[in-house]
């Protein structure tokens, strides 16, 4: 449609000696009304393409923050959800650390009631360390 003479832009931007060159049909004599014309046009289409620049940055500005937002709460969520991996992990750890101990002090006992006379050494160290 740019190329069209029945334009909006063509017709908003025509001046009256431009419609009085068109319907005297002149052959090139007074170029001034046309290049009027083309300066004009390209002021407006300057002018728009600043305001369509404007327009796509503040969107996307806009969609940038959102962007960011939607993030930050995810980045949030997986913040908490660490932390509480974490402290199970923690639990855990303790409970086989109890484990563990409670296994050795079986294991002292046992080996105690098997052979009273070889492991005597350790019943007397699980006794120590029980009070």
């Amino acid at each position: 449609r740019l190329c069209d003479d029945d334009s909006i832009i063509t017709n908003v931007l025509r001046t009256n000696e431009m419609q009085d060159l068109s319907m005297k049909n002149q052959k090139g004599t007074d170029l001034k009304p046309i290049n009027d014309f083309y300066l004009n046009a390209d002021v407006v289409c300057k002018m728009l393409e600043f305001k369509a620049n404007k327009r796509y940055y503040t969107s996307l500005q806009t969609e940038s923050q959102q962007r960011q937002e939607h993030f930050k709460k995810q980045n949030d969520v997986l913040h908490e959800y660490g932390c509480e991996l974490e402290d199970e992990f923690t639990k855990i750890m303790k409970q086989i650390h109890n484990y563990r101990s409670r296994k050795q002090n079986m294991l002292t006992q046992l080996a105690g009631l098997l052979d009273k006379g070889a492991f005597s050494h350790l019943q007397a160290s699980l006794a120590a360390k029980a009070r």
